[in-house]
């Protein structure tokens, strides 16, 4: 599942106080990026939040680049 939510947001205090401006994060199974990203960005105000992969809704399917 990854770290825990307490984690996250004392990861991303750490690296707003070393002067980055944001953070990214990856979807994990569990917990989806976006719920991640919006406690972190409750918690350090003024931080910059990106997210790599976020998992298509399930029961749906991702359009594979070999089904062309």
């Amino acid at each position: 599942m990854g770290p825990s939510l307490d984690t996250v947001v004392d990861q991303s205090r750490s690296v707003a106080d070393a002067g980055f401006a944001g953070v990214w994060v990856g979807q994990r199974t569990g917990r989806d990026a976006l719920t991640t990203l919006a406690v972190a960005g409750r918690e350090v105000p003024g931080i910059e939040l990106g997210v790599g992969v976020v998992r298509p809704i399930p029961g749906t399917r991702s359009p594979s680049p070999r089904r062309r």
